[in-house]
């Protein structure tokens, strides 16, 4: 109810000496705090470490399937091709 009260504007609405609360140097540390998680996130969470499992995961089974279609030389030419884009 006092967080209503002070930042939705409820009845007796609280007046505090600084937006954000008090004064004092904590607050400062805490708002630093939460922007550098904020600055820090990404806007998806994939990195190059998070990829690669993901791309050997799904051309695992290609290969596989690859090698019993056609000659184990042109399934290994076509993978180089890939590799090197």
């Amino acid at each position: 109810m006092a967080f209503e009260a002070r930042w939705i504007g409820g009845p007796g609405r609280l007046r505090a000496t600084t937006p954000w609360g008090r004064s004092d140097i904590l607050s400062l540390a805490d708002l630093a705090a939460g922007y550098e998680l904020v600055k820090a996130m990404r806007p998806a969470p994939l990195t190059k470490a998070s990829l690669v499992p993901l791309v050997l995961a799904a051309l695992v089974p290609l290969a596989v399937v690859a090698l019993t279609q056609a000659p184990v030389a042109k399934v290994l030419g076509e993978i180089k091709g890939l590799l090197l884009f």
